[in-house]
């Protein structure tokens, strides 16, 4: 019997691309070559140094609400397991937030789902890939107060951030609303290859396993992760 191949798709992005998008005041990637087999030396060994929101990372508790859970604390399997990808575009010169108005209709799958990514017009223009513009799509505070509802685990997040720039002189809001629910918040993840198409209702939305692993540092607000989905 041939196997079949089983197709993985890498959320992840390239922390060494130039063009990675970096949060203001975010630390980016620095390598040091401590040694190496060009210069002589019997091994090559660097040392690594970046911001624990750098790329794709998730965000605990802990990020915004003090006394909270840490990254140590989370359960991996709200980081793995089925999940769902739902695809909302928006027409970016009227609105660069989804509120509960465009997530209404898709109740029927948070009441299914624990674990949500979200696919917007941030990895069909390729946002994530170019350097960080304030011009994205975000989560808007409605959008988070209705998906605080639900028994989430988990969402995700094409974007370096769920919300939009400025919003922490705000109080954070959507972080808020979601963390304060112990739902993690993942951010920073590519969905521009995963293949959706659209129900008889012209939702559009797939089914696939997501592995989120995160470092294992604990004692940690954030940390980065390699987040993949594989198709069921």
């Amino acid at each position: 019997m041939k196997k079949t191949e089983m197709k993985i798709i890498d959320l992840t992005l390239e922390l060494d691309s130039l063009n990675v998008p970096v949060w203001p005041g975010e630390l980016p990637l620095n390598k040091d070559v401590i040694k190496s087999l060009d210069r002589g030396d019997n091994v090559n060994l660097s040392s690594i140094s970046l911001g624990a929101h750098l790329g794709t990372h998730i965000d605990s508790p802990s990020h915004f609400l003090k006394n909270q859970s840490r990254v140590g604390d989370i359960n991996l399997s709200k980081l793995v397991g089925n999940c769902v990808v739902i695809e909302i575009m928006v027409d970016n010169n009227a609105d660069l937030s989804i509120g509960v108005d465009k997530l209404e209709k898709y109740r029927f799958l948070f009441e299914k789902f624990s674990k949500v990514l979200f696919k917007t017009n941030n990895s069909v223009n390729g946002s994530l890939k170019k350097p960080f513009s304030s011009e994205y799509i975000s989560l808007a505070e409605s959008g988070a107060l209705f998906l605080a509802q639900f028994n989430l685990d988990l969402i995700g997040w094409d974007y370096i951030s769920i919300e939009a720039t400025g919003a922490s002189k705000r109080g954070a809001p959507v972080h808020k609303a979601l963390l304060a629910k112990n739902i993690i918040i993942l951010e920073g993840i590519d969905l521009s290859q995963a293949e959706i198409s659209a129900d008889a209702n012209k939702l559009k939305f797939k089914e696939y396993n997501l592995y989120c692993l995160p470092l294992k540092i604990n004692d940690i607000e954030a940390v980065p992760v390699r987040a993949i989905l594989v198709e069921r």
